[in-house]
Formats: C-alpha cells, structure tokens, sequence
C-alpha cells in the first residue's frame, strides 16, 4: 500500500531540537472460487517500508505481506495482500458472507493467535533499516472492526470494501548531521535509544474493541525491553545541517520516556541525553535534530574487534552495541550478508582496561554459535580463580542478539533426556581473571548442544585444561589464539523449552594457532593445531591420531578463512601442519 503520509494523524506531533539533551493470492487466477470475496485497503492506512520523497514520508504495501483475518468469531486465519492501485486482499468464507457480520484484519499474521480477543504483537527491539527506507514491519497495524454491508453468496471480482489500517504504535525519527566538518565523511550504522521504561517487546490486543474515535480503545503495554536498536545499511554522508540530515526511525511503544541516544557510526560512537521525558503518541513521528559535534563522542573504532588475528575476514553490512548484561562495557553485534548469521563481541574491564571477552557468529536457524573466537595469555587473562558463574535463564541471554535467535530455559533445551548439556565454546575455566568475563561465557550465544559423557565431560574437558594450561605458562612475546567451532552435517535438531528447536552438532572442533612476536609487536613466527570430534561418546585421548587434525582441512569444511590477519607465509605454514605443543 501507497500512502501520501506516513499516518493517519500524521500532522502534528514533529519536533526539531539541535541536540537531544534540550496473498501472494493463493493463487487467483481464472478459475476464481464462488466463495473468495475481496476487498480493498485504505489509501491512507500503511505498512512496509517509510521512504523519504518529495511527497513526504509513506508506506508501502510489499508482495507477500500477510494479513491476520477473521468473519465473526472464527480462529483468525490470513491472507494475501494484492499490491496494486488499491492494493487489496481476499478471503476464502464457506457458504459466503452475512450482511451484519464482522471482518476483522490486522497486521502482521501470527500463527501462534488463537482468537481475535488476543491477538499476538510484538514490537521488535532489533529494526532495520537500508538506506533511507526504513522496515515498516516493526510497526503493528489493526482495522477497526468492519460491517459486512450486505448478504454475499456468489463470487465477487470488485471490493465489497475498504478496509482501514491503524497504526497501533509511535515512531521515533532521528535527523542526524554534523556542523563540523570533521565528522561528514562518517556513516551511521545504528541507532539505539535506552530508555527508563519498557519501550518494546511482546503484547496482546482485543482488537474487536478498536474504535476510530476512542483513542484509548488502540492502547498497549509492553514490558520486555527498555531499548531499542535500529540497525542501518547503506547509509548517505551526513549533511552539515537538518536540512540535510540522514533520516533514522524506529517504532516504539506510545508513551513519555527520557533516556539516552547512542549514534554509532563506522568510526565512533556518539551519546545524546533526553534529560526530561518526551511523549511519544500513537500514530505519529516525534521528530529530533541529532548533530554528532554536540554529542559526547567515542573515537575508538568498534570495527576494531574484528580485526584480532583468529576472527575470519568479513565486511559488516552493519553494527548496533549496547551495556553488556555483566559489567559496565559495550557489546558489539555486526549484521552480515547473510541475514540468518550475526557477529557479536563481548567486552569487560579489568584494572581500569578494556578486554574483549571473545567473538563469536551466531546462526538464526540453528540457535547456536557457528564458531567462537578468542585469545588467552597468563599476563593479560589470568587466572585469578573467580570459580563458576551460576547459570540464569533470564541473564544467560545475550543482550546483542535477538532473543528468538537463542536456545531458551535450562539445560533441558539441549538434553531431553538425550544426553546432551550446554557446552560452552570459550569455557567458564578459560576467563577466570573476574567476574564479568566469567558471567559473559554463560550467554545462551556462547553454548551449544554437546554429548556430556565421554565428551563435554571428559576428553573435551581436558583438552581445555590443556590450552589453559599452555595459556598460563606463555611469555610476554607470545599469544595463543583459539577458534571453538562446530559443524552441522547431520542435521539433527532437538526441542527448545520455548517451543522451537535448537541444532545438535554433528561436530565440534577447536583450532589454536601459537603466536610469537618480535620486539616491533609483529608476528615472527606460529604454529598451529587442530582437533576435530564427532558430536557423541569420544573414548582415547584429545591429542590422539584420530582427533588431531590441520587448520586448513576445518577451513575447507567448515566453508571459513580463520586467522586472516596473521602474515601470510606464517599463516600458510601454520595452517597446514598440525604441531602438537600443549
């Protein structure tokens, strides 16, 4: 759908500060079943994409968009939005339609509803947005109820109707710039607005009580998040003034919230503070004029965590960061092109330094890390016995990834009685210098589904033990850097306590490469090892012939290029013999 403004109400609520402190169809075609009805949507409702043009800012309906629908008191079902010029939707009613019955619609579908008296919203912590167009789906929508005008029993080609689409939530819109020149040639990569109340998450919605002219029949209550990111791709160069700034947008939740603003772009980060709180309405863009040279700035380049040796060479499509759950630091999370895989890194201070804990890319369709990265030196990460960290459900949870993307609950998302326990890439025991290093290696994003005996429990184990140990022992020109992986060539999943699934590895495998540096800080030389095991009972020893394994033969399997930054010559002879030094 095409729509001259972005709401129905759009007029009023834009405010412009100079920092923040002040049916696919299924598929109709000629033969049209007597019982399929259609009807069209509002030119004024929206949906999709929010693009900036000459007409203003509007939505667009997109092919494939699925709408909730119901006749009366049914099971919600849904339908297919026909992008046209109106678009329109259609539904399937056996026996056809009874003048005084309702129609109910909203949007977007989802599944789990069980009845139009609850159905199922969510707005999003995690949006997106790719250029100057913004991914409306974050936005919830709802029709108010609709008469069914007269008695329908044949097939209809012409709208029985319009439907209008209300816009349940509000929208934040940053107009970000720079009056100093040193900082136009930056871009942004994100938007993350931490607020002092729940802003987003999960709600439910009698939407057969929405009335036009009742405002209070379109309200909500979330209390899932109290921030929200929006994610850019592709942005433009910043303007040196609002008139030529770069437009960010998020959706939120209606209501007055005060809170900070972080700006972060490819080469820093900016905070802004919404000191008294802002009213934020339903049905329209609050609106705030963002220059970088008026924020508290933090030049160090958070691209930087993935530039460490083991970490494979990739290019960000773009970055979000946010409090670390444990500890007083950032996270970074880096979207890819692979929209199914995201790259997070972890941080903590110790003694007034901050350490990156590891880095680690994590698999939407298996719930689970692919591979974690990290580096380990008795000088800069010693042991200093801070013992377990006690798992959590609600804090194992890793704050830089969505939640829908992790296992949830306990250890019973991976065992149900199978066998299988959480086993962490980079181990408890192998960030034992605080408490928050420690407490992060229990994110849900740094376990996996591994056979605990004869395995997790034992050769595993003590082949952690060993590069703990070699860790410890290592002098001040050496540094060991570790790559903890896992391979799916089986394709076995098991239940997760939340009601979906979580993959099983078929393998886990843990690369080392042993660096040593000369006086200038430059790598002189390197070995490297590689040892590989089959996700069950493993009997023998780690270093035994059948586990030991090279650095290049899990490159080839695995499909990545790790330890790109290590000097060539060195990295090639590193890689492709197995050198057994713990």
């Amino acid at each position: 759908m095409k729509t001259a403004a972005l709401f129905r109400k759009i007029a009023a609520a834009v405010l412009v500060v100079s920092a923040l402190a002040s049916c696919s169809k299924d598929i109709i075609s000629e033969d049209v079943p007597e019982e399929v009805y259609t009807f069209s949507i509002s030119e004024d409702g929206t949906k999709s994409v929010l693009a900036e043009s000459a007409r203003g800012k509007y939505g667009h309906w997109e092919s494939g968009d699925k709408l909730g629908t119901a006749v009366a008191a049914g099971k919600p079902g849904y339908s297919f939005v026909n992008v046209g010029t109106p678009s329109t939707f259609s539904i399937y009613r056996p026996g056809g339609l009874t003048a005084g019955e309702m129609l109910y619609v909203y949007y977007p579908y989802n599944p789990g509803t069980q009845s139009i008296n609850a159905v199922q919203f969510e707005i999003p912590e995690s949006q997106y947005q790719t250029g100057r167009e913004f991914d409306f789906d974050a936005m919830p929508l709802a029709a108010a109820p609709y008469e069914i005008k007269e008695t329908v029993v044949s097939d209809k080609y012409s709208s029985l109707g319009d439907i209008h689409m209300y816009n349940l939530a509000a929208m934040a819109e940053f107009k970000i710039f720079s009056s100093g020149a040193g900082y136009r040639s930056e871009i942004v990569t994100g938007v993350r607005f931490e607020a002092d109340a729940a802003v987003a998450g999960a709600f439910s919605k009698d939407i057969t009580a929405i009335a036009p002219d009742d405002e209070g029949s379109f309200g909500m209550e979330v209390s899932d998040y109290n921030w929200i990111e929006t994610t850019v791709i592709d942005a433009p160069a910043l303007g040196a003034d609002v008139d030529g700034a770069f437009h960010v947008y998020m959706v939120l939740a209606p209501g007055a919230y005060s809170g900070t603003v972080i700006i972060t772009t490819d080469k820093a980060e900016y905070t802004f503070t919404i000191a008294s709180a802002q009213q934020f309405k339903r049905s329209v863009i609050r609106s705030f004029g963002v220059d970088l040279t008026a924020g508290e700035r933090q030049a160090d380049n958070p691209l930087q965590y993935l530039d460490c040796y083991e970490v494979p060479a990739m290019t960000p499509t773009g970055m979000t960061s946010g409090e670390e759950t444990f500890g007083a630091t950032s996270w970074f999370a880096y979207t890819t092109n692979d929209d199914t895989r995201r790259v997070v890194t972890h941080t903590y201070m110790y003694e007034s330094k901050l350490y990156r804990n590891y880095t680690a890319m994590i698999d939407q369709t298996k719930r689970c890390p692919v591979w974690t990265a990290y580096v380990m030196h008795g000088g800069s990460y010693p042991n200093n016995d801070v013992k377990r960290g006690s798992f959590n459900v609600q804090t194992s949870y890793d704050p830089a990834i969505p939640r829908d993307w992790q296992s949830s609950g306990s250890t019973a998302d991976y065992n149900n009685g199978n066998g299988y326990s959480r086993g962490h890439h980079c181990a408890s025991e192998d960030r034992q210098t605080c408490r928050d290093a420690n407490d992060q290696t229990f994110y849900y994003t740094n376990q996996s589904p591994q056979w605990q005996n004869s395995f997790n429990g034992g050769i595993w184990a003590s082949l952690e033990g060993a590069v703990q140990s070699k860790s410890y022992t290592l002098s001040s020109s050496d540094s060991l850097y570790v790559v903890v992986g896992t391979l799916f060539e089986n394709g076995n999943f098991g239940s997760s306590n939340d009601g979906g699934e979580v993959a099983r590895p078929s393998h886990f495998y843990k690369l080392l490469m042993l660096c040593h540096f000369d006086s200038p800080g430059k790598i002189s030389s390197a070995q490297g090892a590689a040892y590989l095991y089959e996700n069950k009972a493993n009997s023998g020893k780690y270093g035994d012939a059948k586990y030991v394994t090279t650095i290049d033969a899990i490159e080839q399997r695995s499909g990545f290029d790790f330890f790109p930054r290590v000097p060539a010559a060195i990295q090639e002879a590193a890689e492709s013999a197995y050198t057994a030094f713990l």
